[in-house]
């Protein structure tokens, strides 16, 4: 449900019914659900502040909430929060993306959505970012080798050497 109320429009019911969705959802309706108990809401919002996050405002305010989800219990709010901040294309977020590479909770699915939300933001990483993540790509776990090498993407002209290794 909470998904469905990130888009926008209306909806007809069968009793003829018009209902308006999504016009009353903005950053500041969706940020308090980060602190809720429910894992769903906190699912929701992580997955809403990225679409709905549009002005440089918003962001200022979405962004550093996205963050501390991906630090969250539940891998789908961390895997949320990783697509969310890959969206809004913030730089900000780049150096927190980096752990989620070797989050292996959901058999690497929170590392592949931390990966390729570093590819989307496309902010070349520190070189000791990079020799972070290039030290994954001798691990023994092929998605955790794979994750590496799509991040290693973005890692400028210091992770051309680990990748032409790997």
């Amino acid at each position: 449900g909470y998904v469905y109320l990130c888009g926008r429009g209306t909806v007809t019911t069968p009793d003829g019914k018009t209902h308006r969705l999504g016009s009353d959802d903005t950053v500041d309706t969706w940020l308090p659900r980060l602190k809720s108990e429910d894992p769903l809401d906190k699912e929701g919002a992580t997955q809403a502040l990225g679409y709905l996050a549009e002005t440089e405002a918003e962001k200022d305010k979405a962004v550093p909430a996205l963050i501390g989800a991906l630090k969250d219990k539940a891998m789908e709010v961390r895997r949320n929060a990783a697509e969310a901040l890959g969206r809004l294309g913030n730089e900000r977020a780049t150096e927190d993306l980096v752990p989620l590479l070797q989050d292996r909770e959901a058999e690497w699915w929170v590392a592949d959505v931390a990966a390729e939300s570093l590819c989307r933001i496309g902010k070349e990483l520190k070189p000791e970012t990079v020799e972070q993540i290039a030290a994954s790509l001798k691990s023994d776990e092929k998605m955790e080798r794979a994750c590496a090498a799509q991040a290693l993407g973005v890692g400028g002209t210091a992770a051309v050497e680990p990748l032409i290794g790997a």
